[in-house]
């Protein structure tokens, strides 16, 4: 009998051995759907403050840098700063900024705003407004680093920038760019198209594109991009960018060791400094989304759900971030260019020229000077050919760009 009742009483807390199993699963089963909704919430409220950062951030992007861009183009358009190859990079620079604010900025309000993707209507408007994106960021960087190498040969060689440097040849450097990058980017008139996803017609790359292009053409086409866009350029200005800054130290020391009271910075310094603060602000803010392209590349980084949708949305603070180097080259010139910021001032003031064109105040001052020791020593008169003192044409051709 006492066996027996070991042998009943065995079920009976083998039941209820169970009951606690079933038990404690429901109670993981609960704080998973607890995890799980913490996880949605937090998803959420990084999606609210991603649209909110774009309702909000991109029409002040789009009016502060179209104004911005526009008075940029105005300046760099008058007499002084015309004929200059370096106003010549820039004015293209600041008509690209302008179209990539209204492709990425606009765009991405749009969708959030109004539910309309500008790429997605058409097969031909998917494939042109792919390619010119890619084709404008690509652009944007290799001018800053045409504008820097140009700076190397300013400040290193100043004999031969007034041969080299030339607005003729910032054309041929300008145009071999666009050149180069049209035939990189070319194949986006077929590997992109509208794909259909779960019912909707996405501009995305084309479903059989490892047919048409080959395996690894995804990995390849992505560092492609990467290395075009950002990390070779950036390498470029880098480098350019310390050297600068290493000769104008230099040439700041010499000049106060020259001279009792410090000279006044040369227009080639100040232009230098403007320039080299445009590549710098460009490098740090387009940095975080080269991060994320590289992260995005990382099949461990990427194995997991969760730090893909950290990933997405890293990603599109960051291309927030990068769309406000088109806003801030206004700024940055206004802050480090004294020329910029004369000629400006000029045609705020509706004047006509501010000075001289294509002189510096440096120049002016010499002519004065050797004009009236000239008046003052007869002796001086025969170096005067044509109506013009040598002197004076030795500081022009020294000092204008």
């Amino acid at each position: 009998m006492s066996s027996l009742n070991s042998t009943m009483s065995y079920p009976i807390l083998n039941e209820s051995s169970l009951n606690f199993s079933e038990t404690t699963v429901e109670l993981s089963e609960s704080q998973l759907n607890v995890t799980e909704s913490l996880l949605y919430d937090d998803e959420v409220q990084e999606f609210d403050n991603e649209e909110k950062t774009w309702i909000f951030g991109a029409p002040l992007l789009l009016v502060f840098g179209t104004i911005s861009n526009i008075l940029v183009i105005a300046v760099l358009m008058r007499k002084k700063f015309r004929k200059s190859s370096w106003g010549l990079y820039l004015t293209t620079l600041a008509i690209c900024d302008t179209l990539l604010l209204y492709m990425f900025s606009l765009d991405s309000w749009l969708q959030i705003v109004f539910k309309i993707w500008i790429s997605d209507e058409t097969v031909a408007g998917c494939k042109v407004y792919r390619f010119v994106s890619y084709f404008l960021i690509h652009f944007v960087a290799w001018i800053l680093v045409a504008v820097s190498c140009e700076r190397i040969v300013f400040i290193y060689f100043p004999m031969k920038a007034k041969i080299v440097c030339r607005r003729r040849t910032a054309c041929i450097v300008l145009g071999s760019i666009a050149f180069i990058l049209t035939g990189v980017n070319a194949h986006i008139f077929w590997t992109f198209s509208l794909t259909e996803y779960d019912g909707f017609y996405y501009c995305d790359l084309v479903d059989n594109i490892a047919e048409l292009m080959g395996p690894q053409f995804v990995i390849i086409f992505l560092w492609l991009d990467l290395s075009i866009a950002s990390l070779v350029p950036f390498l470029f200005m880098v480098a350019c960018n310390i050297a600068i800054i290493t000769r104008l130290i230099m040439s700041d020391r010499q000049r106060r060791a020259a001279t009792s009271d410090g000279a006044q910075k040369s227009n080639t310094t100040s232009i230098a400094i403007m320039l080299v603060s445009t590549s710098t602000t460009f490098v740090i803010l387009t940095l975080p989304v080269a991060i994320c392209m590289v992260l995005s590349l990382n099949d461990e980084f990427t194995s997991t759900g969760n730090n893909m949708d950290n990933l997405y949305f890293a990603k599109r603070i960051a291309e927030f971030v990068q769309q406000i180097n088109s806003v801030l080259n206004f700024w940055l010139y206004c802050l480090t260019g004294k020329a910029f910021r004369t000629e400006l001032k000029a045609m705020l003031c509706c004047e006509r020229f501010s000075g001289t064109p294509g002189v510096s105040n440096a120049y002016v001052t010499r002519s004065v000077t050797a004009t009236t020791a000239m008046e003052h020593n007869p002796a001086l008169k025969h170096m005067k050919v044509n109506g013009q003192n040598h002197t004076v044409k030795n500081g022009q051709e020294h000092t204008k760009l």
